[in-house]
This record gives structure tokens, C-alpha cells and sequence, in this order.
């Protein structure tokens, strides 16, 4: 899924990851056992596959304080499914209810179009533009836990 052009156009810095780049990232931001952050696994059960892979990580370009992002890619075959809307909702609902933070962020690439409508159906608003070195342009989304 990392090495495929059109899954990556939107994701990372954009263009498909060698073997060795994807070890890195799956190293450094996939969930080890007990973690309660991190990237993992979307399986679609019905199906018994490997559609993707999703989570929650800190993020580092919004403020100084510890803050949280959530993400999700998927593989092109399972695009326009509801996957998306689904696992960002279980997200959400899982990070206001056991992480200690009272926002949480999302960012997508401009160009990214279904995402982005995913992330405003989803309740977010969103906040700026910032470009990212390693990530390229992102539109950052946030939304705030219910009082």
C-alpha cells in the first residue's frame, strides 16, 4: 500500500515509499503492545482483508502543548466506502474518552478531496494551511470535546 502512486499522491511527502522508508514509519508511528497511540491495522471483517491503516499520534505542528492528530489511508480499492467517516468517528469518540485532551487535530492535503469533506462531516472546522517539510501542504482540522 506504501509503494502504490495512488494511494501515496496525498499521503507523507507525496510519492510512493521505498521498502526501507516504510520499515521507519512503521517503527516509529505504529502501536506497540500496551500503547494507547499510535497507527494500526484496518481489517475489513467482513471480508477478512487488510484495507488500511489508521490511529492517533502527537502532533507537532499545531502548538506548543502535547496535542494528538488522527489519521486514515486506505487502499484505492476501498475508497468511497464509509470507511473513512467510520473509523474518524471511532476515533474521535476514542481520544475524548481516554486521552487527556480537550481538542483533537486532523490534517489532510489540500488536493485531498475526500478527505477533507470526510473530516468537515465528521464535525471539524478548519483552522489554517501550513506547509510541512517532510509532509507538504496540509489544511489542519480541530475538533473540541463536548462539554
Amino acid at each position: 500500500m506504501l509503494s502504490d502512486p495512488s494511494v501515496m499522491r496525498h499521503l507523507f511527502a507525496g510519492r510512493p515509499m521505498s521498502s526501507e522508508e516504510a520499515d521507519v514509519l512503521i517503527d516509529q508511528y505504529f502501536m506497540k503492545q500496551n500503547d494507547n497511540t499510535g497507527l494500526g491495522s484496518v481489517f475489513d471483517l467482513a471480508e477478512k482483508k487488510f484495507i488500511g491503516f489508521a490511529g492517533i499520534i502527537p502532533c507537532e505542528y499545531v502548538d506548543t502543548k502535547k496535542e494528538f492528530e488522527f489519521g486514515f489511508a486506505f487502499q484505492d480499492i476501498s475508497w468511497g466506502k464509509g470507511y473513512a467517516t467510520e473509523i474518524g468517528r471511532a476515533q474521535i469518540d476514542y481520544a475524548f474518552k481516554n486521552l487527556d485532551i480537550d481538542r483533537l487535530f486532523a490534517l489532510a492535503h489540500p488536493n485531498n478531496v475526500a478527505s477533507n469533506k470526510v473530516l468537515l462531516k465528521l464535525g471539524m472546522k478548519m483552522l489554517k494551511n501550513i506547509e510541512i517539510r517532510e509532509r507538504g501542504a496540509r489544511m489542519v482540522y480541530t475538533i473540541e470535546r463536548c462539554a
